[in-house]
């Protein structure tokens, strides 16, 4: 009987793993000039990505079509990078230390003009960047920098906590409660109905935008919204050797794997119908999704 159960249940899991959420091709590796990416963000269009260098400072971009490597700042923080809706501006959080203490500043760069221009100044308390449109917004210190108000609402992380900015006002949402709770990567969906978010030592989650109804969809890393019903991220071993990428709908019932074993795929961004990833080699792919 014991052996019975363990095949139904070793049949289900196959089921929900190999479910088709995506139709995908297989990865294309780009070429990268001496850049080695750590980590890469689709432009709007999908026909460039932005990404940092895993051994010297900078941010550049790459065309896709044509494989044009460009400069558009010496510094930057790949933690958070992005472009802005029209693909005109980046904005990035910069590392500075003074003495022992490590400071953030958010800043942009016209992608038109090439001119750099500083949000927020180096503080202990940026909380979050983000983009509306072709506005670039941060949360400092849980009040809105860049603009007055938001149409969707701003998650941030401040110790550990999961905040979200509404209306020009910041409350604590952690779905989990705060109590040894440390949140990772959180995002609003397309529609602004729902959060992913990582939670240390938990997993993957998804929660309704007020925090209510909280589901556990896996240990999926670094999520990322495909649409309004899909999330995009990854499985790995913490140690950069194996990470493939999966797709899963909201509840987590439906997975996909989107990479084999033949590449190490981390940190996915998602952008007009193509995935963009890099390998702890600092190797650049993308997957086109049809």
């Amino acid at each position: 009987m014991k052996k019975l159960l363990f095949s139904v249940i070793s049949m289900c899991a196959a089921v929900v793993c190999s479910a088709q959420l995506l139709t995908v091709d297989s990865p294309v590796k780009v070429a990268t000039g001496d850049l080695l990416p750590c980590k890469a963000v689709l432009s709007p269009d999908g026909t460039k990505v932005l990404v940092d260098d895993n051994v010297k400072a900078g941010l550049s971009i790459i065309d896709l079509a044509t494989s044009e490597v460009k400069q558009v700042s010496p510094t930057g923080y790949s933690y958070e990078m992005r472009f802005t809706g029209d693909g005109n501006q980046v904005a990035f959080r910069e590392n500075t230390m003074k003495g022992h203490l490590r400071y953030q500043s958010a800043k942009t760069v016209d992608l038109t003009t090439g001119a750099t221009k500083e949000l927020v100044a180096p503080t202990r308390d940026l909380n979050a960047l983000s983009v509306e449109g072709n506005n670039v917004v941060a949360v400092e210190k849980g009040k809105l920098k860049g603009v007055k108000t938001t149409t969707m609402p701003v998650v941030s992380i401040n110790r550990g906590a999961l905040y979200i900015t509404v209306n020009g006002k910041t409350t604590n949402l952690s779905p989990n409660g705060v109590q040894g709770e440390s949140y990772l990567w959180p995002s609003v969906s397309p529609d602004g109905k729902h959060i992913v978010y990582y939670r240390a030592a938990y997993g993957c989650y998804v929660c309704d935008i007020d925090g209510k109804n909280p589901v556990r969809i896996g240990t999926i890393r670094a999520p990322q919204w495909i649409d309004n019903s899909t999330i995009i991220g990854m499985v790995d071993n913490y140690t950069g050797s194996e990470s493939y990428l999966i797709a899963s709908n909201l509840d987590g019932s439906l997975k996909q794997r989107l990479t084999d074993d033949s590449v190490v795929a981390m940190y996915p961004s998602v952008a007009a119908g193509r995935i963009a990833f890099t390998t702890p080699a600092g190797e650049l792919y993308t997957i086109n999704i049809k």
